[in-house]
């Protein structure tokens, strides 16, 4: 038996000019970290989306209220994987770099 995988899907907005979204496929144990992370993170942190162009939070608990998980059967898993891949669209909000730094960013 596989590891138990989860669908993450994430949407926000960049200045009410345009929908930035995405998805990631990882484990639950994966998941369970990274959420583990975001919960904890009290300083403010932005994630780039282009040139001059950031998506600030407050928090990681702003950033975990945008994301969407959904469990995943191993066919669900190999139909997305072969069809669409197991990234799409705009995955930086699942990068870990942006909790390396414990520097608060001005904004």
């Amino acid at each position: 038996m596989t590891e138990q995988k989860v669908l993450l899907t994430w949407g926000s907005n960049w200045a009410d000019e345009m929908d930035v979204d995405g998805f990631v496929i990882t484990t639950s144990q994966q998941w369970e970290a990274y959420k583990k992370k975001l919960k904890e993170r009290e300083k403010k942190f932005t994630i780039s989306i282009g040139t001059n162009e950031d998506i600030y939070y407050s928090n990681g608990a702003e950033l975990l209220a945008e994301i969407s998980v959904t469990e995943l059967s191993d066919l669900e898993v190999d139909l997305i994987s072969k069809k669409i891949g197991t990234i799409f669209g705009f995955t930086q909000f699942f990068e870990a770099y942006v909790f390396e730094d414990d520097e608060d960013e001005a904004y």
